[in-house]
Parts: C-alpha cells; sequence; structure tokens
C-alpha cells in the first residue's frame, strides 16, 4: 500500500491598481490539498483512492482603459481618476468592487482486475465546484452597472468500465462504457444607472436564475493489430448519447426601481438531444527501433451549448461541433540516441464551431456563445531535445498554424465600424449591416479572418549546462526564449482589438548537491519586461466610440527572485 498527502498554498500581490478603492486588483490567494491512497490487494486487484480540495479568494478579474478619447465620458472620468489609457496601463478607476471566490473538491475511486485474458478497470468519480464573483464592467467611479454578481454551482458525477486486452500482443483491443451527469445551478444579479438620470439613488436591475443539467452515455472501442513486426493499423469508435436541459428565470433585481428596458422577465426552459459517433484511423510504421511514422484521421465531437439571450424567452442553442482532422508525423531517436526529434503536418475543419463573440448589440455588452459555420486550421509543429556532450541539453519547439474563419456569417458589428442604413446593398461582407429590419442588430462577416487568438507562430527555445564544482556540489545555468505572434481578439476583424508579437526571455543560475537533496537557484522571467495583455474588447461606455479595455498578463512584468527546493529522506 501507498499513501501520498500534498499541500500547497499560493499568494501574489496584485497588479492592477484601483485608484478609486486604494486597492491592488488581480491578487492570488489560494490552498490546495491533494490525497491519494494505492493498494495492491491481491495480486490481481489494485484499487486507487484519490481525493482533493481547493480554495481560492482574490479580487479577480480586473482589466483596465486601452484608449479613450478625451472627448467621451470614459475619457474624462478617467482623467478625472489621474489615469491614461494606454497598452500599459495598469490602473483603473472601479467604483464597485471586482472579486472573485472558487471552492472546489473531488473524489474519485479507481479498480483494476487482472483476469488473465484481459484487464478490466472501473471508475468512479465526483466533482463539486462553487463560485461566486462581481466586477464593475465600466471600470468607473459612476454607478453604471456597480452590482454584476455571478455566482455557479456545479455537481458532477461520472462512470466508466472498460476491458482491454493483454499489452504487448499483435492484436489489441479495448471495450468500455462512459456515463456521465452535471447539475449547475447558479444565476447573475445586475443593476446600476446605465447611465439614465433616475433620481438620487436610483438604479434599475435585473435577476437571473436558471438550473442546467447534462447527461452524455458513451460506448467506445479501439482494435489495432501489427503486421510484419513493423505495421500497426489502429480503429477506433465512440458512441455517444446525451441531452442538455436548462430552465431559467429573469426578474427585477431586489433594491431596484424598475428592470432593464428591452429584456425579457419570466420564466423559459428547452432541453436539446444530439447523438453522435466519433472515431479514428490511424496508421503507424517502424522503419526501425528509433524511427516511427504514423498517419491518421480522425472525426470529433463537442457536445451542444446554449446562451442565455436575456433579451428574450428563447433559449438559444448552438448545435455541436464536429472536427474532421488529417495527420501525419515521425517520431525519432537520432544520433545514437542523444537527440529526440519529432515532427507532424496537419489540417483540421471544424463544422459548427462553438465561437465565443463580443455582442455589442445588448447592453451590456456581453461574451456570447455562436456557431461559426466552419473554420480550417493546418499547420506543422516540431519538438527536439538533444544532449550532445555530458552536462548540456538543447530543447526547442515550434508551430505554425494557419486557422481562419471559413464560413462565419452575422457577427456583431465591432465598436465603431461603419454602419449602413437599412437596405444598403453590401460591396463587401465586410461591411455592417442590418439584415432583419430597420431596428434590428447590425452585424457582418467574419468569414475569411483569422481565428480570434491564435498566433501564426510560435517558437520555444532552451539550453540548459550542468558541471559539477567538487565532490559535494555542481552547478547549473539554463537561458529560454519564447516567441508568439500577433494576433486579433475580435472575429470581426477589429483593428483596434490586436496584440502585437512579443518574446519572453528567461534564464537561471544555482547550486545544488551532488545528491539531489537541495537546489538554489537566482531565476528571471520576462528579463526584457516585455508588456502584453490577454484580451481587447471594445467597451462602448455611454454610448461612446473609440473605448478599448484590456486584460493584462500578470507574465507581462519582470521577474527576478531566488527558488529554494530541499528533499528529505532516501
Amino acid at each position: 500500500a501507498a499513501l501520498r498527502v500534498t499541500y500547497g498554498t499560493t499568494e501574489r500581490d496584485g497588479y492592477i491598481f484601483n485608484k478609486v478603492r486604494n486597492e491592488y486588483l488581480n491578487n492570488r490567494d489560494s490552498d490546495t490539498l491533494r490525497v491519494r491512497f494505492l493498494a495492491d490487494v491481491s495480486e490481481t486487484v489494485r484499487v486507487q483512492l484519490s481525493a482533493d480540495w481547493g480554495n481560492s479568494n482574490s479580487l479577480c478579474c480586473s482589466w483596465t482603459a486601452r484608449s479613450a478619447p478625451a472627448t467621451t465620458p470614459f475619457g474624462a472620468l478617467n482623467a478625472a481618476s489621474g489615469i491614461v489609457p494606454s497598452p500599459t496601463n495598469l490602473t483603473n478607476a472601479a467604483g464597485a468592487t471586482f472579486f472573485q471566490n472558487q471552492d472546489y473538491r473531488g473524489l474519485t475511486s479507481q479498480v483494476d482486475w487482472n483476469l488473465g485474458w484481459a484487464e478490466l478497470t472501473a471508475i468512479a468519480g465526483y466533482r463539486y465546484w462553487f463560485a461566486i464573483d462581481n466586477n464593475d464592467p465600466d471600470i468607473l467611479p459612476i454607478n453604471i452597472l456597480d452590482r454584476n454578481t455571478g455566482d455557479s454551482k456545479v455537481d458532477q458525477t461520472s462512470f466508466e468500465v472498460r476491458l482491454a486486452s493483454p499489452a504487448g500482443q499483435n492484436f489489441e483491443w479495448t471495450l468500455g462504457l462512459f456515463s456521465f451527469e452535471m447539475l449547475n445551478t447558479g444565476g447573475n444579479i445586475q443593476a446600476g444607472t446605465l447611465g439614465l438620470n433616475l433620481g438620487p439613488g436610483g438604479t434599475v436591475g435585473s435577476d437571473r436564475r436558471s438550473t442546467t443539467i447534462n447527461k452524455s452515455d458513451a460506448i467506445f472501442g479501439q482494435a489495432a493489430y501489427t503486421l510484419f513486426d513493423k505495421l500497426k493499423l489502429i480503429a477506433g469508435a465512440r458512441y455517444t448519447d446525451e441531452t442538455l436541459s436548462v430552465d431559467w428565470t429573469q426578474v427585477q433585481a431586489s433594491n431596484t426601481i424598475g428592470t432593464f428596458p428591452g429584456r425579457f422577465y419570466g420564466s423559459a426552459s428547452a432541453s436539446r438531444g444530439e447523438t453522435n459517433l466519433s472515431w479514428r484511423l490511424t496508421a503507424q510504421y517502424n522503419f526501425t527501433d528509433d524511427i516511427l511514422t504514423y498517419v491518421g484521421v480522425s472525426r470529433g465531437y463537442k457536445g451542444p451549448a446554449y446562451d442565455q439571450g436575456l433579451v428574450n424567452s428563447t433559449v438559444v442553442f448552438a448545435d455541436p461541433e464536429i472536427p474532421t482532422s488529417y495527420e501525419a508525423g515521425f517520431r525519432s531517436k537520432l544520433f545514437n540516441k542523444t537527440t529526440i526529434f519529432n515532427a507532424v503536418l496537419f489540417s483540421t475543419e471544424f463544422k459548427d464551431f462553438q465561437a465565443q463573440v463580443f455582442d455589442q448589440n445588448v447592453f451590456p455588452s456581453r461574451f456570447t456563445v455562436a456557431n461559426a459555420g466552419k473554420i480550417e486550421t493546418k499547420g506543422a509543429e516540431v519538438e527536439f531535445v538533444s544532449r550532445p556532450m555530458t552536462g548540456l541539453t538543447l530543447s526547442g519547439n515550434a508551430a505554425w498554424i494557419d486557422a481562419t474563419y471559413a464560413d462565419f456569417k452575422n457577427v456583431a458589428c465591432y465598436l465603431g465600424q461603419t454602419q449602413l442604413p437599412f437596405g444598403t446593398t453590401r460591396t463587401s461582407p465586410r461591411q455592417c449591416i442590418r439584415i432583419n429590419s430597420a431596428t434590428g442588430p447590425f452585424v457582418t462577416e467574419g468569414t475569411g479572418n483569422k481565428l480570434t487568438n491564435a498566433p501564426e507562430l510560435t517558437w520555444n527555445v532552451s539550453a540548459s549546462y550542468e558541471q559539477p564544482i567538487n565532490a559535494a556540489l555542481k552547478g547549473f545555468a539554463q537561458i529560454n526564449y519564447f516567441w508568439r505572434d500577433d494576433v486579433n481578439f475580435s472575429a470581426a476583424g477589429d483593428p483596434n482589438a490586436v496584440q502585437e508579437a512579443y518574446g519572453l526571455l528567461g534564464a537561471q543560475l544555482g547550486v545544488a548537491a551532488a545528491d539531489g537533496k537541495w537546489r538554489i537557484a537566482l531565476f528571471g522571467k520576462n528579463l526584457g519586461d516585455e508588456k502584453f495583455v490577454n484580451n481587447v474588447i471594445g467597451q462602448p461606455v455611454l454610448g461612446a466610440t473609440g473605448v478599448y479595455s484590456q486584460f493584462p498578463s500578470a507574465d507581462a512584468e519582470q521577474i527576478v527572485g531566488i527558488s529554494f527546493e530541499m528533499s528529505f529522506g532516501n
């Protein structure tokens, strides 16, 4: 039998300063506990039990003003608070609090029984997750929408049982059943003035509560057959039957004098059932013991989703996402096994890709889930690890990916995009028009645009060297560099929602005990102090144009520190 217990705690100061509330935001304060027990109860039966618990409380997750004309109320209110919007701005003037508190825990049991002719595995799992948060969407000292609180509680259970043949045979197979159920209850309370003159203390608001149930059952199997000791053919398939059900109610929020205009207040419910057969075919060929090549094709499946439109009684479902992938590559050990080099070419077409888009046709503006008719990705990836001499290790990887929306119609127009009068004939699919009525939402086409937040080229290289100092000590040094191409965060192709390319340099230098008992190092991350953000969104606060906000990254700061590790026992 064996027992492992792990406890961890993380504390990090915030890096965005709220000038109005005099507090730092986007900190981290979390604790985790994991316990795992393993027992060989007989020569043929092994039991594993695991449990985990976690808690996190932080003033998260805030953003800052990136650009704002001084003539807009957003720009003027930021200026009055001493804030200059810019791509490097790490301050805001939010009048309401930001916070995010999370609790989670889980239990898993696994029993493996060697029957001789096969191995029977049974797995049962339970997970619980609860979160509550609030943010100030306008990040201004006035109450446009100071109450924006969400809560979510998830209970999830899963069961799996499978039979697998002994490994190492010419014919190998696996058969199994899987069942999953998730219950998600929660909601969102929003309240504020919306910039309207409602009198002293007057606000309007909504309170939405929802219950979502996702059930999924599947049967799966895979078979592999080896020919001539070199060629292995693999085929697998999975049949899935699932249902997504939602019930939600929206009412006027407490302590308000009215409701949000243009929203549906009442109850709605809907259900969506889907069945799917996903599969894959692969062929592997070993030219030698050190060189393996393979080709494969697969059809995947991601189940339906839904968007709580809030503005009407209809629950809007997003269709399942179906990717079809083609892949060819090889894995190798070269130069007398001192170097590992792997490469792959791939192409994937996603039908009904579930895209997240930022919709500014509703207030407050929000992210929604919508089906892009099709996206196409293709590219290549390479990686290597080499030890050309004692103590020296070189490694690197690179990915070139061309990902575009091949068919994505009726995307919400981006902030400030020229809006054509209703009935105008388009001369370009990029133009912003009303398609349903003179009062309908403005839309454009995302077809041909790059996939959001998808860099075309990323690469990373690293070199490390270790050298004995004496019989008791050894020294080590390491340097690495990471590069990421520019990306656009807007499916509509907003030219103001771009993060330029950047590179990050890191290094460490230290000494360690020759027997590995302890290790101390001086390290640096982002030594070039590169500034970048995780997202850019248009923010039409009080009807302004030219206003953009950003989500700065905690890694966009130069960090220098000391790390120390010690091991006890044998």
